[in-house]
């Protein structure tokens, strides 16, 4: 049988390498279609169409699904190892040509729920001596379809219930083949017996002996190899990191004129310049700023301040914080991740945008901060 190999890309091109097929010729020529890559996984069956000559008919063969573990081949057509092998029925050698298409079908509850199509080929013959003969009924092939898809449920159907009779018989088949090794083992010890004669020994067996002294213990062996060498770990050094406190209660005033903030925790790769933290690197950093906001001593004992840090001396983070002679303490604490360029400084800012009545307010155990992430 000689074969028509179609290779099918997925970029919508089809390679075809036909022999030399004449007209008329019956089941002697064989088309042997490689799906893509994105036609071979997902979906139950396939469906082989064709064009007879142009003539804008469609004629499905019938539902091709894939091979599967002890099953034979079904129909005209089949399918292994994501190749579509199809032997080509009389009515379609009749014609000078042919056009035809690869459909991926889903189905579900009999129905053809998701269709996908290959790119179409060509596939022409050589003339010959022909005749008239009798033509595929496409009605047939039209209904081919629905009888491969009632077939492939009783095909599921009955695998189904050979493999419950299979689980049912397999205790009482393991039982009997572990009976017929207990009787082979019993012929054979028969047989044994049988082959030393009359002087043989006695059928029953003597006592056990004792356990015979252990032997000393072998050399050690040599050691293995050592294993090659981890790989290093990950560095977890902080690049950048520092901080400003105030350790004694100040105005609200001075700390944001960064006169107060003049505690300093450890440093690296930052500098502290009037109460403000400078870093040396740019960067994402961790800024955090926390501390407690006092009511003053003079008349103005009741306010609300927006209580933050300053970038490069413009606010951001800032909290609203009110306090009263009913609540003369209020804790704050807040963090943000922010990037900084080479050179931004970093202060507290708790200016009230109302005058200077804000010097009468205190801040006490004010902290900011920051660390390089």
């Amino acid at each position: 049988m000689r074969a028509i190999k179609v290779a099918l890309h997925d970029d919508g091109t089809a390679l075809v390498t036909p022999e030399r097929i004449y007209m008329g010729e019956h089941r002697a020529a064989r088309l042997e279609v490689t799906l893509p890559e994105s036609l071979r996984e997902g979906f139950d069956y396939y469906n082989l169409c064709f064009d007879v000559m142009g003539a804008g008919k469609r004629i499905p063969l019938g539902n091709v699904y894939p091979a599967e573990e002890e099953e034979g081949l079904v129909g005209l057509a089949w399918m292994e190892n994501g190749e579509i092998f199809c032997e080509l029925p009389q009515s379609l050698t009749q014609c000078s040509y042919f056009k035809a298409q690869v459909e991926a079908c889903c189905e579900e509850n009999g129905q053809c729920t998701r269709l996908e199509k290959s790119p179409p080929f060509k596939v022409a013959f050589e003339d010959g001596v022909a005749g008239e003969g009798d033509a595929l009924s496409a009605m047939a092939l039209g209904q081919m379809d629905k009888l491969m898809a009632r077939y492939n449920r009783m095909r599921r159907t009955l695998r189904v219930e050979i493999q419950g009779v299979r689980e049912a018989l397999e205790p009482t088949l393991l039982r009997a083949e572990q009976a017929a090794g207990r009787a082979e083992q019993a012929a054979s010890d028969v047989l044994a017996l049988m082959a030393q004669g009359s002087g043989g020994v006695p059928m029953l067996v003597g006592p056990q002996g004792p356990q015979g002294p252990q032997g000393s213990q072998g050399p050690q062996g040599p050691p293995g190899a050592t294993g090659p060498q981890g790989p290093a770990g990950a560095s977890t050094s902080i690049e950048a990191y520092g901080g400003l406190t105030n350790s004694q209660p100040n105005s609200l005033a001075n700390l944001e004129a960064g006169l107060a903030l003049q505690g300093q925790f450890p440093a690296k790769n930052v500098t502290y310049v009037n109460s403000q933290i400078v870093v040396a690197f740019a960067g994402t950093y961790l800024i955090h700023h926390a501390g407690t906001l006092l009511t003053g001593t003079g008349s103005n004992s009741s306010a609300s301040f927006p209580l933050g840090i300053r970038v490069n001396g413009v606010a951001e983070d800032t909290q609203v914080l009110e306090v009263s002679q009913a609540h003369p303490r209020v804790n704050w604490s807040r963090s943000l991740i922010r990037h900084l360029n080479a050179g931004d400084a970093v202060g507290f800012s708790g200016n009230t945008g109302g005058g200077t009545s804000h010097g009468h307010f205190q801040s006490n155990s004010t902290v900011i901060t920051i660390m390089k992430l």
